[in-house]
């Protein structure tokens, strides 16, 4: 996406993102990676770390499993939390680039 980004604003010219086709590209890619990098900082490690406690619980005794719980408790609200603030995000991104070619 950069490279084409690149190569349709002549290089990164200041006047291509001067015009509202250039402004609207720019902030949907904006956030079409900030969405990318929350889902791989965030997203992807809380999900692979609720997955382990998960299979945790399932073998530890009844009794210990309450400090296991609370953690898988916190561990999905984070998770909750970054794909919600992510798929707005990502429907920006990919909004934006679809009519960015249809303004100014």
């Amino acid at each position: 996406g950069l490279r084409l980004m690149w190569i349709t604003s002549g290089g990164f010219a200041a006047g291509y993102f001067a015009t509202p086709h250039g402004r609207a590209f720019a902030l949907a890619g904006t956030s079409a990676i900030l969405a990318f990098m929350l889902g791989f900082l965030v997203i992807r490690p809380t999900a692979a770390r609720s997955a382990q406690l998960g299979a945790a619980v399932t073998t530890t005794p009844e009794p210990e499993r309450g400090p296991l719980l609370r953690e898988l408790e916190m561990v999905r609200r984070r998770n909750a939390w970054s794909s919600a603030v992510a798929l707005p995000m990502l429907i920006a991104g990919a909004g934006g680039m679809a009519v960015a070619r249809y303004l100014g």
